[in-house]
């Protein structure tokens, strides 16, 4: 499935369209008029199509492409660039929260840790003996530079351990790997998802979506769905957290340090199905619907006989002998139609782009 996002609208209502004589033939594709809409011939010296203003119901809409996923789903990573030493784990395996999943190569750091720790307790040593030997009246400048050698001791201790933290990956809950993206010997990046691990016992939904994108959504809005699985089986689900773009940053699709940054970050959606489904969909790509405004038994006209001038939207009337443009108010568009609120009236006849 191509996994675009974009903001896009259905329509639902019936399209009169009047059109002009050409050899016989009608401006509609073939489909639409076998499908009975009909078709009136106005004069030569009208150059465009005629549309005219009906009711009708109009859905304006927001939709993605998504994954299902368990309730709880993680996608693990080392945040050092190594050589993987140890995998545990394959494909459907499953694990116990606390599980090691894989190591990376310590590159001789562990012992150089343990090496660390007992330097640093032999220096501890070395203070108390002097300080038992001097009946814990030690030389001030003698009691500065042991001191001195434990703090030194305790920062490459420090940094020894520093060198290992991150090496180990373990499960954060119990579930199943759903995919293992290296091998035993690879090269590891940092911040690259080695181990996609998900908890099987719920499922959820999750779309992402660009900051743009995601304007008019909410917590409680229906969402349709069609699974990759079951294309031809549309299920509803409910969103119950939006995007979070808080802590994100935009990216820049120039090397131009003066060019503009463009807002193409992606951060998820969440959704639950209003039914359950079967863990055997985990994984499943999902097409998503999901209606943000609806607006039943409104005026309503094709989007494309609706013209701009800067913030102003007019139209073009035809009363049967002349055109006149005339300003109106338009509410909820979709990809096809736009309502309009004020300035026409039904039967109006509206000549298109």
């Amino acid at each position: 499935m191509k996994r675009s996002k974009f903001l896009s609208v259905v329509s639902i209502a019936s399209i009169t369209v009047f059109s002009f004589a050409m050899s016989g033939c009608s401006l509609l594709p073939k489909e639409q008029a076998d499908a009975g809409i009909a078709v009136v011939t106005v004069p030569k010296d009208i150059p465009n199509v005629l549309y005219a203003v009906t009711k009708g119901d109009i859905k304006q809409v927001i939709q993605g492409v998504g994954r299902v996923t368990g309730i709880q789903d993680s996608e693990l990573t080392f945040t050092q660039s190594r050589r993987l030493a140890v995998l545990n784990v394959k494909v459907g395996d499953r694990v116990t929260k606390g599980d090691l999943l894989a190591e990376l190569d310590d590159q001789g750091q562990k012992e150089a840790a343990e090496q660390a720790e007992i330097n640093l307790e032999r220096t501890q040593i070395q203070l108390n003996q002097a300080e038992e030997k001097a009946n814990n009246k030690l030389d001030s400048y003698d009691k500065q530079l042991l001191d001195l050698n434990i703090q030194s001791a305790q920062v490459a201790y420090d940094d020894a351990e520093s060198h290992l933290s991150g090496l180990d990956m373990v499960a954060s809950f119990s579930g199943v790997v759903l995919q293992v993206n290296g091998k035993v010997g690879q090269q590891v990046d940092a911040g690259k998802t080695l181990i996609q691990l998900t908890d099987p016992s719920g499922v959820a939904l999750k779309v992402p979506f660009t900051k743009d994108d995601s304007k008019g959504l909410k917590a409680g809005l229906k969402a349709i769905c069609l699974l990759s699985s079951a294309p031809t089986n549309a299920i509803t689900a409910t969103l119950t957290s939006v995007p979070d773009f808080s802590n994100m940053q935009p990216s820049v699709t120039s090397s131009d340090p003066n060019a503009q940054s463009v807002d193409t970050v992606l951060a998820d959606a969440t959704f639950k199905f209003d039914k359950e489904l079967s863990p055997n969909t985990i994984g499943d790509s999902v097409d998503v619907t999901v209606v943000v405004a609806e607006h039943d038994h409104v005026m309503e006209l094709p989007t494309n006989a609706v013209r701009q001038m800067g913030n102003s939207s007019f139209v073009i009337v035809y009363n049967g002998l002349q055109k006149k443009e005339v300003q109106v108010t338009t509410g909820l568009t979709s990809s096809t139609m736009t309502e309009i609120v004020k300035g026409l009236s039904v039967g109006d006849k509206v000549v298109g782009k």
